[in-house]
């Protein structure tokens, strides 16, 4: 599942580059995989395009059903 994550990350830094948590300003959390990730409450303040990627991202690692931290 770890690497689903890094995978997820790997596609988000193609669409915003690296250190896309602070440039987007997500609040970055450390799942139980020990892989970071942004908060929900930090992503729902985004813009809709945003919001669109990382949802995209999600999908195609198959993250869709995992739960997300707020």
């Amino acid at each position: 599942m770890a690497s689903r994550y890094l995978r997820y990350q790997v596609c988000m830094e193609r669409t915003y580059g690296q250190g896309y948590y602070a440039k987007l300003g997500l609040e970055p959390v450390v799942n139980r995989w020990g892989v970071s990730e942004p908060t929900l409450r930090s992503l729902m303040v985004q813009p809709e395009a945003v919001q669109k990627v990382e949802a995209q991202c999600r999908k195609v690692n198959e993250l869709g059903t995992e739960p997300r931290p707020r």
